[in-house]
């Protein structure tokens, strides 16, 4: 196949893919074997035969079925997703670019990215990949005839700082290092560290360490992280590169400054020095003027032509392109000297999109509306960029006011270079505006109403004007500059003014909605029904041949509790037929979490399985009963989950409220009562309720009740017996004189033995010291507590404080 065209539209479709691509591998978690994917497509490469390499080839299910490559099916599939987004990208080149993408989202070296790699349907014969049941002299015939050399080798073995081995394509089980989806240098930490337990470690992973030639490159790379980074940024777009020649306009090219400016300075520093000379000739030849004036007009001649020629055919050959590094390699200072002056829409482009393409919304109804008086047709923005040079902020006033909202004053000035081409038509004719040298002096107030608990924290800006602004900027038409007509440049400086202070001068607002309103404030706005039916064929987990399963359910993004079914002992295919209402807030994002467990008398239980029901898939006002497989995760890309551990079958009826039965505002809901009379003034009523406990543990025996200690005065709730997720639900009180801002309420879960002795009759399970200050603030705070010493157990406390106001 022929090789691409590479120019600037296919560039572009480059940088697309790559955002894609880094959606793709951060969403499913994919990094891993989508490097590995890159890395087997350019392996096959033969320097002397000049076949194989990146090529795409390895589409083909010929070379896909390949022992060496099983599993990569998978990353093709998804590597499809984008191809399908943008055809006119080589899979050769997509393959490879999802390699470098992986190494960066990850936390990796940016790699230097070249396009133009054309596509092949010839796949090599299978044995070219190296193979990790082998030696150092086996790894250096694979990569040697690649071309590569033992540096590339070490460098591209410490990619296995991502990822895992897989039983069903390598024969191998387990992860490199401790954090398999980061990249960093830990691979090398691990392969010197002789104590590391349960990862894993290659007879390829072993060459490294006792080849002499290898091991210097491994001390180094885990003692020096940039080092490393280097490295293996340079060996992997060698690989990638294999067979490969890059068109220099397939990259982006960086100009070499430091060159011109030394050839520069070299010429002029000859120039400098024959015109010296030229001056000396001249004074030593005083006495003949007309000798005097030839030499010094020769001097410079002489130092003119010589000063050009250097500066434009010497090349230097000791200058280099200078060292691109990521901003988190950047140290403090150099971040300091760097940022400051740089606005965040060319620190990051997005930035910039998004505020253009905010400004076009907000100012096309407002054209739209305008327009007809003047008799134009239409009016749109071409071009619309904010360009380089940040607004400045010379003041801040803000308000504070009894109202849930956050009002602001700045005083701004941003004299800027945007780009900006408009486009008018009338009477059938276009024509095209540019604006130039815009600034733009303006005071306005910006209210952020109404606060809201979720992020961004406020679902509206109100923006208005507290004064009519400065706007000044020039207007091209043609070529020629419109504000140099007599009487124009005032007439539209004072018309702009008008019609702007018409619209937004206050009282006046413009309002930007950024949240619903139902959203913003956490409404509920439908029921979901669950009964859990039955589950089939569940694993054994107890020694005996059996389980004790139960199921925990819960909505996602939710901090209620979980519910949880009873336990059926010793059952493999129980059945519940058990309901629950879960309250759902936002069926667009939120989901149904099934998780079964194996119930333990004493320590842990173990977990059997779960699944995950997107709420966006359940019909309204509409049972709905499903059959679903238990999965150890939701991790798509792990092998794991195709073992067979059962099903659950549950019956999901989602019911959305109507308007009408919908709650009427978040202040509602935080709703706390009134302290009695008899309060003392200034004081209140501070109420603790003990919900529920989760995974407590105890040594000898699990009979756990809760001990509240406040100012010196205890109270206790019930105690329940045998009970690892125990529930109370009772509250207490205690009336104070003055706010508790400054105290504290211990809260510790005790276990009482149920039989008579004198060993073991209590233990502490956990306790926690929670600060009452946010109490007094927010009025009402519901939340778990991490018992402090306790390996995983947990108290759902919640805390009012009542006033007579």
């Amino acid at each position: 196949m022929t090789s691409p065209l590479v120019d600037k539209e296919y560039l572009k479709e480059i940088d697309k893919a790559r955002r894609d691509l880094r959606a793709l591998i951060y969403s499913r978690s994919c990094a891993p074997i989508m490097l590995r994917l890159a890395w087997h497509d350019a392996g096959t490469y033969d320097a002397k035969t000049k076949t194989g390499g990146p090529n795409g080839s390895i589409r083909n299910e010929e070379e896909y079925s390949h022992g060496s490559n099983n599993g990569l099916k998978k990353a093709i599939d998804f590597c499809e997703e984008v191809k399908s987004k943008h055809p006119r990208i080589t899979y050769a080149d997509l393959y490879q670019l999802a390699g470098v993408v992986a190494v960066e989202v990850t936390g990796g070296p940016v790699i230097d990215f070249s396009s133009g790699r054309k596509d092949s349907k010839i796949s090599p014969k299978e044995g070219r990949l190296p193979d990790a049941k082998r030696g150092a002299p086996h790894l250096r015939e694979k990569f040697y005839r690649m071309g590569l050399s033992d540096k590339d080798i070490v460098a591209l073995s410490g990619g296995h700082t991502l990822g895992r081995a897989h039983p069903d394509r390598s024969g191998f089980d387990g992860p490199w290092t401790k954090e398999p989806l980061q990249f960093d240098n830990s691979y090398f930490v691990e392969l010197l560290n002789e104590e590391s337990e349960g990862l894993l470690k290659l007879p390829t992973d072993a060459a490294l360490v006792e080849d002499p030639e290898f091991r210097k490159y491994v001390d180094l790379y885990a003692k020096d992280a940039e080092a490393f980074f280097r490295d293996y940024a340079e060996s992997h777009k060698k690989l990638s590169e294999l067979g490969f020649t890059p068109n220099p306009t397939s990259s982006k090219t960086t100009a070499k400054d430091s060159t011109i400016l030394a050839q520069g300075a070299v010429g002029v520093a000859v120039a400098a020095v024959v015109v010296s000379l030229g001056y000396l000739y001249e004074a030593h030849k005083r006495a003949n003027t007309i000798f005097g004036l030839c030499g010094f007009g020769l001097g410079i001649s002489i130092g003119l032509v010589a000063g050009y020629f250097l500066f434009i055919y010497v090349q230097s050959s000791d200058v280099q392109n200078p060292e691109i590094r990521p901003l988190v390699d950047q140290d403090t200072e150099t971040l300091q000297r760097m940022l400051p002056e740089i606005p965040q829409w060319v620190k990051n482009p997005d930035y910039d999109r998004a505020i253009c393409k905010t400004a076009k919304e907000i100012a096309k109804p407002i054209i739209a509306k305008e327009i007809p008086n003047y008799k134009i047709e239409s009016v749109e923005f071409e071009t619309l960029t904010l360009g380089s040079l940040p607004p400045t902020f010379q003041g801040m006033k803000v308000y504070v006011t009894d109202e849930k909202e956050l009002i602001m004053e700045p005083s701004i000035k941003w004299a800027g270079n945007p780009n900006v081409l408009v486009a008018a038509k009338a009477f059938g004719m276009k024509a095209t505006v540019q604006v130039l040298d815009l600034q733009v002096f303006v005071a306005p107030r910006i209210t952020l109403k109404p606060l809201v608990p979720s992020f961004p924290c406020f679902a509206q800006i109100n923006v208005s004007l507290m004064d009519k602004p400065y706007v000044d900027f020039g207007l091209k038409l043609l070529g020629a500059d419109l504000m140099s007509i007599p009487g124009l440049y005032r007439f539209v400086q004072e018309l702009i003014k008008d019609q702007v202070a018409n619209m937004y001068l206050w009282p006046k607002t413009l309002e930007v909605p950024i949240m619903d309103p139902a959203k913003a404030f956490n409404r509920p706005v439908g029921m979901l029904h669950v009964k859990v039916l039955r589950a089939m064929k569940l694993k054994k987990k107890d020694l005996l041949g059996a389980s004790d399963p139960y199921v925990k359910l819960k909505l996602t993004e939710n901090n209620m509790p979980s519910k949880k079914t009873t336990v059926k002992h010793k059952n493999l295919n129980p059945e519940w037929n058990e309901e629950f209402n879960l309250v759902v807030k936002d069926p667009e994002s939120q989901a149904l979490e099934l998780l079964v467990y194996d119930w333990e008398k004493v320590g842990k239980h173990d977990k059997m399985g779960m699944n995950v029901v997107p709420m966006k898939d359940l019909p309204h006002n509409e049972p709905k009963v499903m059959t679903l497989d238990l999965l150890k995760n939701m991790d798509l890309n792990d092998a794991t989950n195709e073992k067979q551990r059962g099903q659950l079958e549950v019956e999901l009826h989602y019911k959305p409220f109507k308007e009408e039965d919908m709650q009427k505002g978040f202040d509602e809901t935080l709703t706390v009562q009134k302290a009695p009379e008899g309060t003392p003034p200034g004081g209140g009523l501070l109420v603790v309720v003990v919900h529920e406990g989760q995974d407590l543990e105890g040594k000898h025996h699990c009979n756990p009740s809760v001990r509240l200690i406040f100012r010196g005065e205890e109270k206790r709730t019930k105690v329940l017996k045998k009970s690892r997720d125990p529930r109370w639900a009772e509250d207490f009180q205690f009336m104070c004189e003055e706010p508790p801002t400054n105290d504290k309420l211990h809260v510790e879960v005790v276990s009482t033995s149920s039989r008579m002795g004198l060993l073991h009759g209590k233990e502490s399970l956990g306790y926690v010291q929670i600060t009452l200050t946010d109490v007094v603030s927010n009025k009402r705070i519901n939340q778990k507590y991490h018992l402090i010493d306790s390996k995983n157990g947990q108290v759902q406390i919640e805390l009012q404080w009542r006033t007579v106001e």
